[in-house]
């Protein structure tokens, strides 16, 4: 009995790597091309899709401005110590 799971001998063990990244490489050859029709017709679609959702970006976009208090403008700070809780849970009964 061999004192090894896999019996693969020693040629098998380094093309296995081997064949692994030729099937990595032709996947990669295989893409299409980056001026390829297919990817000119994608960046077209893409182009139209942002153009027809650019003005409704832009009204929530305008709206949320209006909706916020300004830029530097801070929350009031909510002030700490038993004499300015406002009774809610864990407030201090004395």
């Amino acid at each position: 009995m061999s004192a090894f799971k896999n019996s693969d001998d020693f040629n098998e063990r380094l093309s296995t790597p081997a064949k692994a990244r030729q099937a990595a490489l032709e996947k990669f050859r295989a893409r299409p091309m980056a001026d390829g029709a297919a990817v000119v017709e994608q960046q077209a679609a893409r182009e139209v899709e942002t153009a027809r959702l650019e003005p409704e970006a832009d009204r929530q976009a305008a709206a949320e401005v209006a909706r916020s208090p300004g830029i530097g403008v801070r929350p009031p700070l909510k002030p700490r110590g038993a004499a300015w809780d406002d009774g809610g849970e864990g407030a201090i009964d004395e």
